[in-house]
């Protein structure tokens, strides 16, 4: 619903505090560039960039830093409403986007200060690879902000890759957070991914989307603010 994802990262931006001054911030899965905007927003100096394979929602951010939103909403079955409007977004001047994969992130190593990726992790094949490539482009004490809904399909990421969701046999018994948080804990999984400390958590933010005028679907998604520890 209108508000969504700037509700949601707002509200890691202030489990993350406090983050120090943010020059280079990467929001990757960006999609149409909200959260990308809001991180320019909230931090004044930072230079924004948003990452997205989707190149129609990435033409959508672009012209919404250019002043203006223009796009098809759908209205019921293959009906759409075409909706244009102008936008003033503060700090867009300091906002680009690039269609980039998330899994290849072509970034030197602790690049950035702050990371976003927002509803991600259960839309990649890989999702270990991804925090992994995440947690490398960050700079020492920078943060990385996620957000999922574990809302796992074998058509983005394959089950053998699934973060719970499938295994009852293991210690967590197919629960999605216990696995993720072994993950992010150096020694506490073979594949744990490194250098990652974990600040703070929320188990369920509300997170609502449009489907159509008389379809939503209503998320809970798992937040986690996290610091780079070490490199």
């Amino acid at each position: 619903m209108p508000g969504a994802v700037r509700r949601c990262l707002v509200r890691l931006l202030d489990m993350a505090a406090p983050i120090g001054v943010v020059e280079r911030a990467l929001d990757v899965g960006c999609g149409a560039g909200r959260s990308a905007f809001t991180l320019a927003e909230r931090h004044p100096r930072a230079l924004v960039l948003g990452i997205d394979t989707n190149l129609g929602l990435l033409r959508l951010a672009q012209g919404a830093a250019h002043g203006t939103v223009s796009y098809p909403r759908r209205r019921i079955g293959l009906v759409y409403d075409r909706r244009r409007f102008p936008v003033s977004l503060i700090g867009s001047e300091r906002v680009d986007f690039w269609a980039c994969d998330a899994l290849a992130l072509p970034f030197a190593a602790a690049s950035a200060d702050l990371v976003a990726a927002l509803n991600l992790l259960d839309c990649v094949a890989e999702p270990r690879r991804l925090l992994a490539g995440l947690a490398e482009v960050l700079r020492r004490d920078g943060r990385l902000l996620l957000a999922t809904p574990y809302d796992w399909s074998t058509r983005a990421t394959p089950v053998e890759t699934w973060i719970g969701g499938h295994s009852q046999r293991a210690a967590h018994r197919g629960a999605a957070e216990p696995f993720l948080r072994s993950l992010l804990t150096a020694g506490e999984h073979p594949q744990s991914v490194p250098g990652l400390r974990l600040l703070e958590e929320m188990h369920a933010w509300p997170w609502q989307t449009r489907l159509h005028e008389r379809s939503t679907v209503s998320y809970r998604s798992h937040l986690l603010a996290l610091a780079r520890s070490e490199g």
